[in-house]
């Protein structure tokens, strides 16, 4: 739920690509690809709440999607303890 984080601007503020995110957790250039036609930057939890005719709509697999959404909300969880 949206109380366990202070404010979604939180997650944002900071200076981490999409290149350096995908690196970090191994994504594919595939999905990075994915991701980029999505828009995303590393902690924007709008995607969050994507629904799935979005994310398939670039081509993610469920098994894609769920993975991404694991390696966005650990990342989120780093960026929030100060740990990235």
């Amino acid at each position: 739920s949206s109380s366990e984080y202070p404010s979604p601007g939180v997650t944002t503020k900071h200076l981490v690509t999409l290149e350096s995110f995908c690196s970090k957790f191994l994504v594919s250039p595939s999905n990075s690809e994915k991701l980029t036609k999505l828009g995303y930057s590393p902690g924007n939890r709008v995607v969050e709440s994507l629904v799935e005719t979005d994310w398939i709509s670039v081509g993610f697999t469920v098994l894609g999607w769920r993975t991404f959404l694991s390696h966005h909300r650990k990342f989120c969880d780093a960026i929030i303890a100060g740990t990235w």
